[in-house]
């Protein structure tokens, strides 16, 4: 009898590794994208739920890192420093969470090591227009109006607007030119 026991143990400790159907997959990814529009609207909790959800269904890199945004947006910042590393090292390629994190610290740490963030993002991934755009206005937002990083921080902006010309851009790239000139 305490053979069967401990064999039915074992038998039921013994995971077995599911290779998940393209339809979880996609289902994973409707979800990231269900808790971005949630994060947008400042719908937290629906964001948590649906980031969750996504990685219960299939573990991803985008979902951790959505859960960071959802800590950052609520200011549990050591959280979201978490989640932003997690999710770098699910997928060293996807920059997204260092761009989060370069965003993390430049609200609550080291301004040097957000734009370390930043360029290795940006130099990674040059065609994100988010990266471009939010490194852009770190440059500009953290440097005296007339130094060498302030002129960088406007071309990066205009990269970013030659990516895609979002209206945040466009309307950062007027505000500096009427505040300092072109």
């Amino acid at each position: 009898m305490r053979i069967v026991l401990l064999m039915l143990l074992f038998l039921n400790s013994c995971s077995f590794i599911f290779e998940r159907s393209e339809e979880d997959k996609l289902k994973a990814l409707q979800l990231i994208d269900q808790g971005t529009l949630h994060l947008r609207e400042g719908n937290l909790e629906d964001a948590k739920a649906s980031f969750i959800l996504s990685n219960d269904i299939n573990e991803s890199a985008a979902a951790t890192d959505g859960l960071g945004c959802v800590s950052f947006m609520k200011q549990d910042y050591i959280e979201a420093e978490k989640l932003y590393i997690k999710a770098y090292r699910m997928e060293d390629n996807y920059f997204n969470s260092l761009a989060n994190l370069a965003l993390l610290y430049e609200q609550t740490h080291s301004k040097k090591e957000a734009r370390k963030l930043y360029e290795l993002a940006v130099n990674a991934n040059p065609t994100n227009f988010k990266i471009r755009s939010n490194f852009g206005a770190f440059l500009y937002d953290n440097y005296s109006k007339n130094s060498d990083e302030s002129a960088l921080g406007k071309e990066e902006l205009y990269k970013a607007k030659n990516i895609l010309p979002a209206k945040i851009i466009t309307d950062n790239i007027k505000l500096i030119e009427e505040n300092h000139g072109s």
